[in-house]
């Protein structure tokens, strides 16, 4: 958690007005959240896939 506050602090260190490091803020933590759902669902869904072959046997 520390660490992504810190890549957002970065970034948005760049933006010049109170408005435009917020809009950066808000638009490094999407990007942020989109890149976590998809590392969870990659790993979650091919075990979930695995659990559901073996069901079957």
């Amino acid at each position: 958690m520390a660490l992504g506050l810190g890549i957002l602090v970065a970034v948005a260190a760049g933006a010049g007005s109170t408005a435009e490091r917020v809009d950066v803020a808000l638009t490094g933590s999407s990007v942020m959240l989109a890149i976590a759902l998809a590392v969870v669902l990659a790993v979650i869904v091919p075990s979930t896939r695995k659990s559901a072959g073996r069901a079957g046997v």
